[in-house]
């Protein structure tokens, strides 16, 4: 598998596609312009299946609805109240984002949802998903190989926020322990919804953004 990560502009998040020799996963896409993603799709010949969300936050989904009327056969999945929250122009932060004339935005609900902790076979690799709400309650960490996509819930050195609505310091606090429970001192690749990505221990990189 191989990742190539866009930078959302004007957002500066990161958009990740994850794919191999013909098939291709995003993993948060949220560029206004998206010449990037179909040019990379189009060069590399890749057949984009699923859209997966690590949050629902406007600066990780702008892009969703415009993907799926461009790819007609591309599902959409993410967590369950991440699919509730996107759906709020007050949770998804749109209602509040001056950087694009869009002042409420409300995609299409999800293809496929997410409840707690799972994982599931695409392309011969086990992708797991771990629930860890604390940065907003829809937020997931999502585990490929040794890539931990984590959107918001780890920047490597950056003290996660949990002041946005649905935030919450103590669920951010479970998430990390049972995230280090399951992972047990791994090391992994951590790609985050902002940012540069960085290999290391996963328990040092979680005591950072406590």
């Amino acid at each position: 598998m191989y990742v190539k990560s866009i930078l959302n502009m004007p957002f500066n998040s990161v958009c990740y596609l994850v794919s191999d020799k013909s098939h291709c996963i995003a993993i948060d896409p949220a560029m206004e312009d998206m010449f990037a993603i179909n040019n990379y799709l189009d060069n590399k010949n890749l057949t984009l299946d699923y859209i997966l969300l690590t949050h629902e936050h406007y600066d990780h989904i702008a892009a969703i609805d415009q993907l799926r009327l461009e790819y007609k056969d591309v599902q959409l999945i993410c967590h369950e109240c991440c699919n509730e929250g996107m759906q709020l122009p007050e949770r998804n932060l749109s209602k509040y984002m001056d950087v694009t004339n869009c002042t409420s935005f409300v995609p299409m609900p999800a293809n496929k949802m997410w409840y707690g902790d799972s994982g599931e076979d695409y392309l011969k690799t086990q992708i797991y998903w771990f629930h860890t709400p604390g940065h907003t309650k829809g937020s997931v960490c999502i585990l490929i190989e040794d890539w931990l996509f984590t959107g918001d819930t780890i920047i490597p050195g950056v003290k996660t926020y949990t002041k946005f609505p649905g935030g919450s310091k103590k669920d951010l606090l479970c998430s990390f322990n049972r995230l280090n429970t399951f992972l047990d001192n791994r090391v992994v690749t951590v790609l985050p919804g902002h940012l540069t990505g960085y290999t290391g221990n996963i328990k040092y990189m979680l005591d950072e953004c406590r």
